[in-house]
């Protein structure tokens, strides 16, 4: 924020993405922000992350039992931010199309024949406000 005042303009954007690949699954992560400068040292800052996991092999009750393919699917979670000089309003959703997916499955006993498992879905999609307050002598 430079507070030369004015309209909104555009001061950069950044992207970002990651690949993470093995011979059962990948996984690609993003990331994109922009800020646009406004008057009295204001910003509002866009932002999007993502993620896709692609199709995996997988049996989910024990190494015994079937294995199936788990479709694959990406998350999106948008934001914008308001930000002054001593606070910040954000506005966000998490999982903005509601994907149901399955991020990760974890062995809770060591038996290989009568493993038990847990299972972690993806969180539903979820929205919120975010208030940020600075304090102290950086705070402005």
């Amino acid at each position: 924020m430079n507070g030369t005042g004015g309209p909104a303009a555009r001061t950069g954007c950044v992207a970002h993405a990651a690949l993470a690949h093995s011979v059962e699954a990948a996984e690609v992560i993003g990331t994109l922000t922009e800020n646009a400068e406004l008057a009295n040292d204001q910003a509002l800052v866009f932002h999007v992350d993502g993620n896709y996991r692609s199709k995996i092999l997988r049996n989910l009750a024990s190494s015994t039992s079937d294995a199936y393919y788990l479709k694959g699917y990406s998350m999106w979670n948008p934001s914008v931010t308001f930000e002054a000089r001593r606070w910040s309003l954000t506005a966000f959703v998490d999982n903005v199309f509601n994907v149901k997916g399955i991020n990760s499955i974890a062995s809770l006993t060591p038996d290989v024949a009568n493993r038990q498992r847990s299972i972690f879905i993806s969180r539903p999609i979820t929205a919120g406000l975010r208030f940020n307050v600075k304090f102290g002598k950086d705070a402005g």
